[in-house]
């Protein structure tokens, strides 16, 4: 098995939990699914980097402690705030403000910097 940070441990249980739920619900569906290599095909190395990102840590440190191209880790933050932006409007469809601030709160540690930046020729 894959070993994660203590911190995230929690985080990423649930995430495998719920694949494990979305792969069952697929197959019962009559979807062609293996279940236990769908719930695998979720991989953990890139969430201790976001997080680092999302406490304030530097892009070029982010970079100096991986071997993961630059622009796949762009991509991931990039996707994430849309994730979290889309995950807003559906809490705020269903009238929980708590939960769309919460999600706005994870907007506003990821989107800065670098990653963010309308051009990276300025």
């Amino acid at each position: 098995p894959i070993k994660v940070r203590q911190d995230l441990e929690g985080g990423w249980a649930a995430l495998q939990e719920a694949a494990r739920r979305v792969g069952k619900a697929a197959a019962d569906a009559k979807m062609p699914v293996d279940v236990p290599q769908y719930v695998a095909s979720f991989r953990p190395e890139l969430m201790e980097l976001l997080s680092a990102w999302a406490r304030g840590a530097r892009f070029a440190d982010l970079l100096r402690s991986t071997d993961i191209f630059e622009g796949s880790l762009v991509r991931v933050v990039r996707r994430e705030e849309e994730l979290l932006r889309q995950l807003v409007g559906a809490a705020r469809a269903i009238g929980e403000e708590a939960l769309a601030s919460k999600f706005e709160s994870g907007i506003t540690k990821i989107k800065r910097d670098i990653i963010f930046a309308a051009s990276l020729y300025l």
